[in-house]
């Protein structure tokens, strides 16, 4: 069962989407990435990228964000990401995309959103199949916009991947370290 870990919806309980269409993120992934950037959350915008049940972006909201946006292509998944937006009654704080991450990328390069906070978890049971993804998707992301310049993005991925985040060709983008976590690990850069 999916908890809020932290801030006003502290012990709040969360749906998640059937275990064939995600796989969460683990409370101990998400006390990392927010005991990391305790201090850029509150009054933040963040995105929570393959969204799955929208844990990371409840979670942003929960302890202070004032935006969540949550981009996630299934539409099991998303269904559950708005039950638990209707269930927290925060509406107001979050927009729900159902597309495709590199398309969402490019709507949200059309609006006046930035963000100071990313948070990104592909599927990565077929490790190599994701490891393409996340290149072109980090690719993209490095000719954005869209995270502001004091932001930091958060990449979950799998641990027994052999790409190596601090080699990959970046021009905005910096790579700064990475902590693992059981069958996860923690990529996080900045610009």
């Amino acid at each position: 069962m999916l908890k809020i870990s932290a801030g006003s919806f502290k012990g709040r309980k969360l749906n998640s989407p059937p275990e064939k269409t995600t796989r969460p993120t683990s409370e101990k992934v998400r006390q990392a990435v927010f005991n990391s950037a305790q201090m850029m959350v509150d009054g933040s915008t963040f995105l929570d990228l393959y969204a799955g049940s929208g844990a990371m972006g409840l979670e942003a909201i929960s302890r202070g964000a004032k935006m969540a946006v949550f981009v996630e292509k299934d539409k099991e998944a998303a269904r559950c990401i708005q039950s638990n937006i209707d269930h927290l009654d925060v509406d107001e704080h979050s927009l729900l995309i159902v597309n495709e991450a590199t398309k969402s990328i490019a709507h949200l390069e059309c609006t006046v959103l930035t963000f100071d906070m990313i948070f990104i978890d592909p599927p990565y049971e077929d490790v190599k199949e994701a490891e393409q993804e996340i290149q072109k998707l980090l690719s993209l992301l490095d000719k954005s916009s869209i995270l502001q310049k004091s932001g930091k993005l958060y990449l979950e991925f799998s641990a027994y991947s052999k790409l190596d985040f601090s080699k990959l060709k970046l021009s905005r983008l910096k790579w700064n370290n990475t902590k693992a976590y059981g069958r996860s690990k923690l990529e996080i850069f900045s610009y």
